[in-house]
């Protein structure tokens, strides 16, 4: 009579059906860190985004800012898309192209300078002037959709 021997299978490894659940949930983890870290990178280029176009929004705001400070006097375009201050005997005009939508200030009689930049366009500018001791002056600015608004009183 013989004897035979039976081994325990269990013990010799990973069997097919163990392999092939362990791929799947390694596949479902790593497709989960995919998308979030797409997810992520997507965020954070429109965080960026809106970060430049806010920085732009108070560059221009800032340059008005600067030529009504110390300004003998202004006046706005009846298109209210320009506004001409004069200051210290030097004549600045801001104004904006609606076709290119660029922001630009010129001095004087040079060529003009855009204030915006290449990448990010001005969507609206609105200049409105009250006349009036004192003189007020809103100007109002939407870069890459997002309104900005500068209120500023003469003395």
């Amino acid at each position: 009579m013989t004897k035979t021997t039976l081994r325990n299978k269990s013990t010799d490894g990973f069997t097919l059906i163990e392999v092939l659940i362990y791929i799947t949930l390694f596949a479902f983890i790593m497709g989960g860190s995919i998308i979030s870290i797409t997810n992520i990178i997507r965020n954070t280029e429109i965080t960026q985004s809106h970060v430049v176009a806010q920085e732009e929004a108070n560059f221009i705001l800032s340059k008005i800012n600067w030529a009504l400070d110390g300004a003998t006097s202004f006046s706005v375009a009846t298109s209210t898309q320009s506004l001409t201050v004069q200051k210290m005997g030097t004549t600045l005009v801001f104004s904006y192209d609606t076709a290119n939508k660029n922001m630009a200030l010129k001095r004087g009689t040079a060529t003009a300078t855009l204030l915006n930049n290449y990448a990010v366009k001005v969507d609206a500018v609105q200049f409105t002037k009250t006349t009036g001791p004192p003189d007020k002056l809103q100007a109002a600015v939407t870069v890459e959709g997002i309104a900005h608004q500068l209120n500023y009183t003469s003395r």
